[in-house]
């Protein structure tokens, strides 16, 4: 009797514990991508547009120094200057044909920026799920805070990414040698203020298993000892001191709280939603730890920014980085149980979004309204921010009617978009143009030679100087310019008053020549460039003699 053939089918391995169900997210294939896009979008993209103000100006100074324990500004010690921000600017410098330019402060701040938010959005990838990671990125890279970047918003972005990657380290794996490498980081690029801000949220954490130990300690201890060695090897004890007592004279930040959600917005406030008990109870066993130690990591970090003198700098990012990853998981749980939550939540993400749209819109009507009738060079910007806000509004209008936080997740991102718009193709120009010291310094830098130095009697707005891009040095007093290196006609940027004072010279001091003068726009002040009675350009005896020979 012949055999008849039988058809088995390979059981399913979706049954097997060690192979998960394939996931029905939105992002679940395409988390990686999105966040890589994200980042480039928000962040790379003009990153290195905005000229420098007078805080990052002076690490730009220093980054056309020698390395050193502290910056150099003006040509003397600055110890507000840490080594590692100045050594990857000067990296950067190096690679640059002509400068440095502002890429010297905004490149690396804008790299960090980028790293932080991959760190962050990683880790709620994996502990969390995968659309809590694009939302993390979403509201990191977002945010007015790392479409900016500036030290004038209170951000150090290479500080913070050290923060905050130990601060991850420290969340995930325990008090690691990890940790102390990132912590070591963090105090070259700020001092201490950053071990304080990591020593304190291990205190309210208050577990054991996140306390500093040993493989985090000696690392910290290693980078200040070499630091303090290399710095009373090469520079004065007074600047060693300096740098360490610092932060203690700042007073402190009283207005840091409003200020890290102003510059979270549009994703920052949204950490409130926490408050309600339905939000907390849908976020799964291995993430909803995660999550709310970040929700601590924020909160302290608020407080003692606030309240400790000379913490706010340190604390204001990884403070930003809980807000983000607080928000990101609630806004998931709204995403995910949005007809199942209550009415008070809901309501909380439908409201929160729709008085950002509102406000967003009325700055956006009058702003585009006096701007693209006025000046027809900002007409493109205003149209496409004006386009983007109202598909925004509608969409926080059109949820809130239907009471759908769907589309408010939609407006929020439509604000993303319009906000970085606005930066890039208005602000940042605009910024440059009329507000920047880019003009100035440009055309006094233009009368000097190329890497010949500018003398000064007083120290100068740390912007304007950069933006000549000649070295600037401060003298004593006008007799010291004799003894500076080099031979030929020095140059020296004076006030008018000062102009005027040292005209009358007494006998000895050296004569200056006026070079050129500079007006700014309103004709009230006045910089005038002179050069020391003295050739341009001194014959060397070799060359004369090589001329004569070849005569």
């Amino acid at each position: 009797m012949p055999l008849e053939p039988t058809v088995s089918n390979r059981p399913s391995l979706r049954l097997r514990a060690d192979v998960p169900d394939a996931s029905t997210d939105w992002p679940s294939k395409a988390a990686r991508p999105a966040v890589l896009v994200l980042s480039a979008v928000f962040v790379l993209v003009g990153g290195a547009s905005l000229e420098l103000g007078p805080l990052d100006a002076r690490l730009g100074l220093a980054t056309g120094e020698l390395p050193g324990p502290f910056g150099r500004v003006f040509g003397y010690w600055d110890p507000s200057l840490w080594p590692l921000p100045v050594a990857l600017g000067q990296v950067w410098g190096y690679f640059e044909e002509v400068g440095p330019t502002q890429g010297v402060v905004r490149w690396p701040a804008a790299i960090a920026a980028m790293v932080a938010g991959l760190i962050l959005a990683r880790r709620a990838r994996l502990r969390v799920g995968p659309r809590v990671g694009v939302l993390v990125a979403l509201g990191w890279f977002g945010s007015l805070a790392m479409m900016d970047r500036s030290a004038g918003l209170g951000l150090d972005l290479i500080a913070g990414l050290a923060t905050v990657a130990a601060l991850d380290r420290l969340l995930a794996t325990g008090p690691g040698w990890s940790v102390g490498v990132w912590a070591s980081l963090a105090f070259l690029s700020a001092g201490w203020p950053p071990l304080a801000v990591l020593a304190l949220v291990t205190i309210v954490l208050g577990r054991p298993g996140k306390t500093w130990r040993w493989p985090v300690v000696v690392p910290v201890a290693g980078a200040f000892l070499g630091w303090s060695a290399w710095a009373l090897a090469v520079a004065p004890a007074e600047a060693w001191a300096s740098a360490l007592a610092l932060p203690i004279t700042q007073s402190s930040a009283w207005g840091m709280a409003p200020l890290a959600i102003g510059v979270g917005l549009p994703w920052a406030p949204f950490a409130l939603l926490a408050r309600h008990r339905s939000i907390r109870s849908g976020w799964s066993k291995d993430g909803g730890p995660l999550v709310l130690d970040w929700l601590k990591v924020a909160g302290a970090c608020l407080i003692v920014g606030t309240v400790v003198p000379g913490l706010a700098s340190a604390a204001m990012v990884p403070a930003l980085a809980g807000m983000v990853v607080v928000a990101a998981a609630c806004w998931d749980r709204v995403w995910e149980a949005s007809g199942e939550l209550p009415r008070a939540a809901r309501r909380g993400a439908i409201g929160m979004t729709l008085v950002i749209a509102v406000l967003w819109s009325l700055v956006v009507l009058a702003w585009g309204g006096h701007v693209g009738f006025a000046v027809a060079y900002y007409r493109s910007t205003v149209i496409a921010v004006a386009a983007v806000s109202l598909a925004g509004f509608l969409m926080a209008v059109h949820g809130a009617r239907l009471g759908e936080p769907r589309w408010s997740l939609g407006a929020l991102v439509m604000l993303s978009i319009a906000l970085k718009l606005a930066h890039w193709g208005y602000f940042v120009p605009e910024w440059d143009y009329r507000n920047g010291a880019g003009p100035w310094g440009r055309a006094i830098g233009q009368w000097v030679p190329e890497k010949h130095p500018i003398y000064v009697l007083h120290s100068w707005p740390a912007d304007l100087a950069f933006a000549i891009g000649r070295p600037v040095r401060q003298l004593p007093s006008p007799q010291h310019i004799d003894f500076q290196p080099g031979q030929g006609s020095k140059f020296v940027l004076l006030q008018d008053s000062e102009f005027t004072e040292y005209q009358g010279w007494s006998k000895g001091w050296p004569k200056l020549l006026k070079v050129a003068e500079f007006h700014d726009e309103l004709g009230l002040s006045k910089r005038i460039l002179t050069r020391t009675d003295a050739p341009l350009i001194v014959e060397r005896p070799y060359r004369k003699k090589a001329a004569e020979a070849h005569d």
